[in-house]
């Protein structure tokens, strides 16, 4: 197969192109395009691959938050017990002042 083309030249008027640049241009069009095509593909799999990261890092951070929820709601249930407990040992600390006050003044 023979390629050729007509173009123009700086003064308008007509010139032949030899078929070999014509062949050269065709292959070097089409190694552009597939060079494209090739970084096209790896930006769209650098895409779908960050995505997949981001999905797994969102999920990653919901599950620190679950712990961290529950980690607080248990540090409200050691304060509520602690907050007891004091309480009751307030409570024992007095009856047993007063009963030793009882004793000493029998």
């Amino acid at each position: 197969m023979k390629l050729s083309a007509q173009g123009n030249d700086q003064r308008g008027e007509r010139r032949r192109i030899p078929a070999g640049v014509v062949r050269r241009r065709a292959y070097s069009i089409a190694g552009a395009a597939e060079e494209q095509s090739t970084t096209t593909r790896d930006i769209a799999e650098s895409v779908h691959s960050a995505a997949q990261h981001t999905a797994r890092a969102s999920a990653e951070i919901e599950s620190v938050e679950r712990a961290v929820e529950l980690g607080a709601a248990a540090v409200g249930d050691i304060t509520a017990w602690t907050e007891r407990l004091s309480s009751r040992a307030n409570d024992l600390e007095t009856k047993v002042a007063n009963f030793f006050s009882r004793v000493r003044a029998a």
